[in-house]
């Protein structure tokens, strides 16, 4: 399942580039919930109010560091716990958690 709108915080948005071309959306967001693992660990492109995703940074989540990837077509972002036995492992803070995981996310 992927994270719900309700669980994504925007802290900073705004657009890089130049005058001529594709002007590229930055979002700094802040998850407030993300629990589950793989394949349904996901922010969908719509619920960072973008077309397709880029780039993005790594999620920091208080002292641990998520893997943070976008799908090749761009419409989802994919989290993992570099540090899980198994690859790719879940990244895991649930509802409720004390702080959010933060992530830098470019797209259209």
């Amino acid at each position: 399942m992927s994270i719900a709108a309700a669980n994504v915080t925007f802290v900073k948005t705004w657009t890089t580039g130049g005058l001529t071309g594709k002007r590229q959306r930055v979002r700094q967001v802040r998850l407030n919930d993300a629990s589950g693992g793989d394949d349904t660990n996901t922010i969908t492109a719509a619920v960072l109010k973008l077309t397709a995703i880029e780039e993005a940074t790594p999620l920091i989540y208080g002292t641990a560091v998520y893997i943070a990837v976008p799908a090749t077509d761009g419409s989802k972002l994919y989290l993992y716990d570099p540090t899980s036995p198994t690859a790719p492992g879940a990244v895991t803070f649930g509802a409720g958690a004390t702080y959010g995981g933060y992530v830098l996310v470019k797209g259209y």
